[in-house]
């Protein structure tokens, strides 16, 4: 059975047992799609309130709704697997022309595809990249081609278990990119989001750890390479990510993701990423001992006139619990700060 969740402006329709007064309708045999509506979400049974008789076949009545509905600006599938049901699908969905907002999980060689043909001005996209009909290949699709077609539209891409590699495409306006699991090859993301503001990356935890050589090696190559990035609102990332991605320009809000264990080593690409980004405000969750206090506080007292917040998360490992307060001492120009701790 399928589940659809339909809204759109103003719409009412009657239905078995009572009438629908905001702006959910449920699909009956009945029951026609409107052409004014504006979003439609397809998921697996979850809303049982609305449903479609399985007689009517799923592929069939997506591809009826998607001719139908010309109108659709926001479409949003739990699964993409439902996109190969039947043949009409696909250029059904490739021919709207309103659609702007567009959420796929587990895509299929036949999605990518359509995806690549779709006319629509598309300007958020918020996709996992995992192939469901090949598991064994869970990391390796890169967005950057993928999303080729709508460049110069999207504003907001969102996007799990990507692989970036190609710098063959370049999206000026996208402000937003959240990368989550993503590999660790960041270059591409200079070249191909030259206008970013926005940025979350969280490496995908089983890739590959790379050791301190390499590491430099990157952000080496990252600092010499040039990039139009003048400032960020936001910047997200674990610490080593932070370090090698050499983000030389003012953030204001920074938040380094954790917890990450305290060493001399992160205590130094710590030092680098404060000193790379200038924050006005930091966020900052580390795992600490009660003997690397000390020298956490003395580089935090000295992070520079810039940053005016502070949240610290410390979570403290080890035979003995401190009071953070005796060794850290926040910079003066701070305004306002928190410090919370726990036990691990």
């Amino acid at each position: 059975m399928l589940n659809l969740a339909t809204r759109c402006s103003t719409y009412s329709v009657e239905r078995r047992g009572g009438t629908v007064v905001d702006d959910t309708f449920t699909l009956v045999p009945s029951v026609h799609i409107p052409r004014q509506a504006r979003m439609l979400s397809v998921s697996p049974p979850s809303y049982p309130e609305i449903r479609i008789p399985p007689h009517h076949g799923e592929g069939g009545l997506l591809a009826d709704i998607f001719t139908h509905s010309t109108n659709l600006e926001h479409l949003d599938f739990s699964t993409s697997i439902l996109l190969d049901a039947d043949d009409r699908i696909s250029p059904a969905l490739s021919a709207l022309r309103q659609l702007h907002i567009l959420k796929l999980l587990n895509l299929t060689k036949h999605t990518v595809g359509m995806l690549k043909q779709m006319q629509a001005p598309l300007t958020k996209v918020v996709v996992s990249l995992v192939r469901r009909d090949d598991p064994s290949r869970r990391t390796d699709m890169d967005p950057v081609p993928i999303f080729a077609r709508f460049k110069d539209s999207l504003r907001v891409m969102s996007v799990t278990f990507p692989n970036f590699a190609s710098t063959e495409v370049q999206y000026p306006r996208v402000e937003t990119l959240n990368a989550f699991r993503t590999n660790r090859e960041l270059r591409p993301l200079l070249h191909c989001f030259p206008n970013l503001k926005n940025c979350l990356i969280l490496v995908h935890p089983h890739e590959v750890s790379l050791d301190d050589w390499q590491i430099e090696v990157q952000r080496r190559f990252n600092i010499t390479l040039p990039t139009s990035w003048s400032s960020f609102n936001r910047l997200i990332g674990g610490i080593e990510t932070l370090y090698m991605l050499a983000v030389r320009c003012k953030v204001d809000h920074l938040s380094v993701t954790g917890p990450f264990a305290f060493s001399t080593g992160a205590l130094r690409k710590l030092t680098s990423v404060l000193d790379d980004a200038r924050p006005t405000w930091l966020t900052l969750q580390i795992k600490v001992k009660e003997n690397d206090l000390p020298p956490l506080g003395r580089r935090l007292s000295i992070a520079g006139s810039s940053i005016s917040k502070m949240l610290l998360r410390l979570d403290f490992y080890g035979p003995r619990f401190a009071d953070p307060s005796l060794h850290i001492r926040t910079p003066q120009s701070l305004h306002s700060h928190s410090i919370s701790q726990s036990i691990l």
